[in-house]
């Protein structure tokens, strides 16, 4: 790039129309912000070396921050999923069924999957068929039929779902048999029809079978759903309840995402993390920290206890942050090099001070998360 072989070359070698325009061509609005860019123009500055290694590190620790917090991240195994899975396991081991009920985004999901990690076998002969002692299945955001549901378990074994009603439950039978399932986590069970209950009791009923099903849902509509079919609330009466993530509990959410999630390395520590949400200046103990409270109040109100809209608004405020703090140091940059002074006020300290997520920076993006849009139900 023309702009940055300008801002390269000796001071003493490059006219000062030639030096502004490459000034002028880099401050563009639409010129997009690189790593490799911002070095160049560090290095154009000729500063006393260990300030341009402070700045360097700082700047690639944001870059690497906005790399991590981009990521697909798995979701932290929470007290509330490990309390979860041992209900699970009581199920299986009391050969009864059951039902986990909680509202949208509490975790529903992910603790399923976590649940399937448990139970999954250990199996070390390839030669055999791999066992599944735990099958998970997810209904969707529609009603599904008896052989729907049937057609669901097949395709999470991997195998044909065409055939009649008969063929299906034959075929569902002899597969869950031949790879030693000993449980069903039927997750998003609101939305079975009526007719697939009987079906999913009749896995529990058949004695050849020996299959525990669980249905996970929503409160209200599984509830309402179970209600219509008398034997299968008898049989799936103990329940499982997902608390909702508000007050206490959703301070210690904020605190776990701040601490492995919304964070940056810390440039003046090896090995620590500067996490990037803002806390209360009034605690000495930085382990017993608590969140600011405005900054808490405005996303307790926009999240709702929701773990999937809290996981994306708190990424993409640490994303906006991070970014806008490069374009900050960018721009300071590009005005000392402009009026040829060395950036004596730029330094780790004051760019980690200022690289916080506060309430401005939340209401920035307010709205723009519904509840129900997420993965983590």
């Amino acid at each position: 790039m023309d702009a940055i072989d300008v801002l390269t070359q000796p001071k003493e070698s490059v006219s000062h129309d030639r030096l502004r325009s490459a000034i002028d061509t880099l401050s563009r609005a639409d010129l997009k912000l690189t790593q490799e860019l911002l070095h160049s123009v560090i290095a154009a500055l000729s500063n006393p070396k260990e300030q341009l290694d402070e700045l360097t590190t700082v700047i690639n620790g944001m870059f690497a921050a906005i790399i991590q917090i981009q990521a697909e991240t798995e979701i932290l195994k929470l007290d509330q999923v490990s309390s979860f899975i041992a209900w699970v396991r009581d199920r299986v081991e009391m050969r009864e069924p059951g039902k986990a009920i909680g509202e949208t985004g509490v975790g529903k999901t992910c603790a399923c999957k976590f649940c399937q990690q448990e139970f999954k076998s250990n199996q070390e002969n390839t030669n055999q068929l791999p066992e599944i002692p735990m099958l998970y299945i997810e209904i969707g955001d529609k009603k599904r039929t008896a052989i729907q549901f049937l057609q669901l378990i097949l395709i999470a074994l991997k195998k044909p779902t065409s055939g009649t009603s008969m063929q299906l439950k034959q075929r569902v039978k002899k597969f869950l048999k031949q790879y030693k399932v000993r449980a069903i986590l039927i997750d998003e069970a609101h939305d079975l029809h009526y007719d697939a209950l009987k079906t999913v009791r009749n896995l529990y009923d058949d004695d050849d079978l020996k299959v525990i099903p669980i249905v996970i849902g929503t409160s209200n509509r599984l509830d309402s759903l179970i209600e219509k079919d008398k034997e299968f609330k008898r049989r799936f009466s103990n329940t499982f309840f997902f608390e909702e993530f508000t007050g206490d509990k959703l301070k210690e959410i904020l605190k776990l995402w701040g601490k492995y999630y919304i964070q940056m390395p810390d440039p003046l520590n090896t090995g620590r993390t500067v996490p990037l949400l803002k806390y209360q200046k009034n605690n000495v103990d930085s382990s017993k920290a608590e969140i600011d409270k405005e900054l808490f109040v405005e996303l307790e109100t926009m999240t709702l206890g929701d773990l999937g809209s809290l996981d994306k608004i708190l990424r993409n405020a640490a994303k906006k942050l991070l970014k806008n703090k490069l374009n900050e140091i960018y721009y300071k940059i590009l005005k000392a090099l402009e009026t040829e002074e060395r950036i004596v006020k730029i330094n780790a300290k004051t760019i980690l001070k200022k690289t916080k997520i506060d309430k401005s920076i939340i209401e920035t993006i307010q709205g723009s998360y519904p509840r129900s849009d997420n993965a983590l139900n």
